[in-house]
């Protein structure tokens, strides 16, 4: 009898490690978070303002919205207290180079399992004028939400312009159909 249970509580502990193994690493093969290189370029011939910006999940709404004319004031605690998780950048007037951030950036620590949403804001005299035009906060061409997943990029790098009336990114994320 004493082999009996001790051989059944071996067989639950094996199970139970095993199980343990499964929930600690995951065993679902749904989109995860990815590191990409980079590349980040303007190519206007004006001063333009960027923030590469990672939130979580629970944030990513209030990006979506968020009114960019705040944000770029100079005086936004949205935008100041968000500076651990943001690259900013400043293209001076006609600055045509090309800034590239690689996987091994310091900061993927910040973004990467916990952020998986980027949104790419600049902001120039062009910009503005042009969100001015559309007056909706949520269609703001000085704003581009960048999905960093698995299921909108195969590739492992994409590139970021910032033009007069509009921010590209190549390859733009495209959710992947299997």
């Amino acid at each position: 009898m004493k082999n009996l249970f001790s051989g059944m509580l071996g067989s639950v502990a094996l199970v139970a490690f095993a199980a343990s193994g499964i929930m600690l690493t995951g065993c679902d093969s749904g989109p995860r978070m990815k590191k990409f290189d980079i590349g980040l370029s303007q190519s206007s011939n004006q001063k333009v303002e960027v923030d590469l910006v990672c939130v979580p999940e629970a944030e990513k709404g209030k990006w979506e919205r968020y009114d960019l004319d705040d944000y770029f004031s100079g005086n936004d605690s949205l935008r100041s207290g968000s500076t651990a998780f943001t690259k900013s950048y400043t293209f001076n007037e006609g600055d045509s180079k090309k800034i590239s951030i690689s996987t091994s950036d310091p900061i993927w620590n910040t973004w990467f399992k916990t952020r998986p949403y980027m949104f790419v804001l600049a902001s120039s005299r062009t910009l503005r004028a042009e969100a001015k035009k559309i007056n909706d906060p949520t269609r703001d061409p000085r704003r581009y939400p960048v999905t960093l997943t698995t299921e909108y990029f195969t590739a492992s790098k994409f590139d970021i312009t910032v033009t007069g009336t509009a921010i590209d990114v190549t390859p733009p994320p495209t959710k992947i159909v299997k």
